[in-house]
This record gives structure tokens, C-alpha cells and sequence, in this order.
């Protein structure tokens, strides 16, 4: 099983979890019935990043990460529910960030569109990345 890190920004992680729960979330779960995930806290996340990771992410959320999970699932429907779940949470949080397993941080409108494409899940995130775009990303502005 692979995952992605879940960054928020200005949320606690009961907000997280409870923007989550339409989508199935309960305890460290959400499935739709036939599709799952894990959506876990991660609350070690600061000791286990490489230097200046943790400024790149306060740069990138505008302020410091005040929630992280883990979102794990297998590959297949399981993952693309974990991406259409996440851009729908992501879209109500804008200073979030998801990171892929290769390290590439995503904003709440990349994954948006990355999840518009039928066959895109969380693992594929990395072979659709533009590097151009992904690190260059700036904090919203709306906030």
C-alpha cells in the first residue's frame, strides 16, 4: 500500500477530519461501501521531513502546517476515490497541500484538475507533474 502527506494549513485536525466525513471518513477510514482509503493523522510529520522541507511548506500554505495525514490505499478505484475525496476537501481548505510519494507538493487547484481526468489517482501524480508549475506554485491570495 502507497500514499500521499495531506498539509493543511489554519485547521485543526478535527476540522480536517470532519470536512472528510461526507466522504465515509471514521476512524482513520473513509470508503464509499466498495471503495477505501486510510486518512490517518500524522502528527510526526516535522521530525521526519528533510531540512528546509518545513519552510518550503509555510511558504507554499502561506503559514505554518497545523494538521497533516497520511491517505493510503491500494492502487485502482481505491486510490482514484482517495484523489476525488481529497480534491473535494482540498477545495473548501486552499491553504493545503498534498504531497506525492516522490516529494512533489501539489496545490488544491492541481489536484482539482488532476482529478477531473477519468483515469487519474493519487499515484499518478508524479507522471503528470510539471515541474514548472508544481514548485513554482504561490500561497492563495484569497485568504
Amino acid at each position: 500500500m502507497d500514499g500521499v502527506i495531506l498539509f493543511v494549513a489554519g485547521q485543526s485536525y478535527g476540522q480536517v477530519e470532519e470536512a472528510m466525513r461526507p466522504y465515509g471518513f471514521r476512524s482513520g477510514n473513509v470508503s464509499d461501501g466498495t471503495r477505501t482509503f486510510f486518512f490517518r493523522r500524522y502528527p510526526e510529520w516535522g521530525s521526519e521531513i528533510e531540512p528546509g522541507e518545513d519552510a518550503e511548506l509555510e511558504r507554499r500554505l502561506g503559514g505554518a502546517v497545523t494538521a497533516a495525514f497520511v491517505v493510503e490505499s491500494r492502487h485502482g478505484g481505491n486510490a482514484r476515490f482517495a484523489l476525488e475525496a481529497l480534491a473535494c476537501v482540498m477545495e473548501t481548505m486552499h491553504r493545503s497541500a498534498v504531497e506525492d510519494h516522490l516529494g512533489g507538493l501539489w496545490c488544491p487547484e492541481q489536484i482539482a484538475v488532476h482529478a477531473l481526468v477519468a483515469d487519474h489517482d493519487v499515484f499518478s501524480l508524479p507522471q503528470r507533474a510539471n515541474p514548472a508549475v508544481q514548485r513554482k506554485a504561490t500561497p492563495p491570495t484569497d485568504l
